[in-house]
């Protein structure tokens, strides 16, 4: 079947949308060293070499684990059920001084900061100021975001004329009914109002570099409102409305462990340690963002994480020989001694059979 002229208009226009989005890792990357750091990554990717000192492509910033909204699919959904409390988040966000140390030591060689954990970015009133800095380093950022924040003219300014690349807005419902099934806490009215107002002053500005994206995931209750939601992205002048499959399970309950390792293959079962990282707020250092999220934020056990970089050097920390047992884990699952403390990844169901697997 030939695709009609408005077929191809339209997969053109996706392409379009697609390559301006990933333009975050790869504006700015005519630089040795970045391009050195890109070649030493695969070649430690393909041959296993642990002696090859890298920086990941993506380090993703938890720059406040605050949150206004309690998503069922999130650790902030019952503080007491799951050992966390709000007024344990109160006030907490990285370090400006931190940040900067980070980004120092990062700058020429990563490819992009991408700012969002498990708490809403916007929270952390240096956000603007941490992607100016980064940009100033030469590093892209992108940004997601609830956007069901009160953002004042000044703010809003501020993180457009910042260097950010892209914001990402999850509107998942065309109602605040629908929308509040699953950003509980959430004003839809509100989200509308931030993501009109960004798209009007990053026109007013002259910003072209700025990427705005409105991500909705599916679920059972809101396919009917999808359209409602694509039609508004394209009136409003949306960039790019994504659509992706949702998760209505919790993290803490789908996260438990696993004892079942898959067998070894040529190609590893997860990329994360071997291309991206996580710096928490308070300078932990994590090999992954889906795993052990209770245990991260728990007031009540220790912390599960690779090292802090408020007090050894980032490449240290990502470059050391338990990071390197991570990598040849995703190799070989059956090869790991079981030990927690030694291993981030141990009972993750990515490389551990889960009950029902064939």
């Amino acid at each position: 079947m030939i695709p009609s002229d408005n077929a191809q208009l339209s997969m053109r226009g996706s392409l379009h949308h697609a390559m301006r989005k990933k333009a975050v890792f790869i504006d700015n990357l005519l630089v040795p060293s970045k391009i050195w750091n890109l070649l030493k990554m695969f070649v430690k990717y393909l041959f296993r070499l642990d002696a090859i000192n890298v920086y990941p492509l993506m380090l993703k910033i938890d720059d406040t684990p605050l949150c206004q909204l309690k998503c069922p699919v999130c650790i902030h959904i019952d503080h007491v059920k799951n050992n966390f409390s709000q007024q344990d988040f109160k006030n907490k966000k990285m370090d400006f001084g931190l940040f900067k140390k980070v980004v120092d030591e990062v700058a020429g060689k990563t490819l992009v900061l991408s700012f969002g954990h498990l708490g809403e970015p916007i929270l952390n009133k240096d956000l603007a100021k941490m992607v100016r800095y980064a940009r100033d380093k030469n590093v892209n950022s992108f940004v997601t975001t609830n956007f069901s924040v009160k953002i004042t003219d000044e703010q809003m300014e501020a993180l457009i004329c910042s260097g950010l690349k892209i914001i990402s807005i999850p509107i998942d419902g065309y109602t605040q009914e629908i929308y509040a099934k699953t950003r509980v806490n959430g004003n839809l009215s509100l989200v509308k109002k931030n993501t009109e107002r960004l798209i009007e002053m990053r026109n007013r500005l002259g910003v072209k570099d700025l990427f705005i994206e409105v991500q909705t995931a599916t679920f059972t209750h809101n396919p009917h409102e999808i359209p409602l939601i694509a039609e508004y992205c394209k009136k409003l002048g949306v960039d790019y409305h994504r659509v992706y499959g949702g998760d209505e399970g919790n993290w803490i309950i789908d996260c438990r462990p696993f004892n079942d390792p898959r067998k070894p293959q040529a190609i590893p079962y997860c990329a994360w340690p071997f291309f991206a990282s996580v710096i928490i707020y308070d300078g932990r250092v994590l090999p992954c963002s889906a795993y052990h999220v209770d245990n991260t934020f728990s007031v009540e056990e220790e912390s599960i994480h690779m090292d802090n970089v408020n007090n050894v050097s980032f490449s240290s920390v990502f470059n050391s020989k338990k990071y390197n047992t991570l990598r040849r884990l995703m190799y070989n699952p059956r090869a790991d001694d079981h030990n927690p403390d030694v291993n981030f990844c141990d009972g993750c169901s990515v490389i551990n059979h889960q009950p029902g697997d064939k």
